[in-house]
């Protein structure tokens, strides 16, 4: 019975900490990351575990480089989920420019694998799926809130169905078409180099 106040309590401060924050409250956007600290904690580990066994960032680390990349950037979010959203893109984005710096450093030793066989190493794989992704993005902005949620947050369908507020059979629906369609445009990419040679 008391279990639902504090929760009603809870989204309705987590609201005007986002209204205060849109009206330039720098302590607001402190508040608002220390109240939803371990939900963010939640969704970096979901993240991280994509990523290979020797990263150098954990769900910590990567929390923090939330913080400091939004410190400059403000958001304009209207509610938890919207914020949450905000904060999974933000973690993508660190963890691709990660990959990059990583794949940077390793480039010199690395011999090309041939995707055909199965062993592409996970900095090459992140770094084939971003350009598709936002690719897909710029086509179709509801497949790419699907992929993120989905793969990204680690959120389950019904999960994801709550965050878009769309049924779990529009959720399956998009995720059958993203997953196609990037697959595809990660093949296509995959022969451009070859085409183009």
């Amino acid at each position: 019975m008391t279990s639902k106040r504090p929760r009603r309590s809870r989204d309705h401060e987590i609201l005007e900490l986002l209204h205060a924050h849109r009206g330039g409250d720098g302590a607001a956007r402190e508040e608002l990351f220390t109240m939803l600290y371990d939900d963010l904690r939640r969704l970096a580990s979901r993240h991280m575990v994509h990523e290979s066994p020797d990263h150098t960032l954990a769900p910590t680390s990567l929390v923090h480089e939330v913080y400091l990349r939004l410190e400059d950037a403000p958001f304009d979010c209207e509610d938890r989920d919207a914020f949450l959203r905000l904060a999974s893109t933000v973690m993508r984005r660190t963890l691709i420019d990660s990959a990059r710096r990583r794949r940077v450093r390793r480039r010199a030793s690395l011999d090309e694998i041939d995707p055909s066989v199965g062993a592409i190493d996970h900095d090459r794989w992140v770094l084939e799926l971003e350009p598709a992704l936002t690719e897909l993005e710029s086509l179709d902005a509801d497949l790419t809130q699907v992929v993120n949620l989905r793969f990204f947050a680690g959120l389950d369908v019904s999960e994801t169905a709550r965050a878009l507020d769309i049924s779990t059979a529009t959720v399956k629906r998009r995720w059958r078409t993203a997953k196609a369609w990037l697959e595809a445009a990660i093949r296509r990419r995959a022969t451009e180099p070859e085409a183009r040679a």
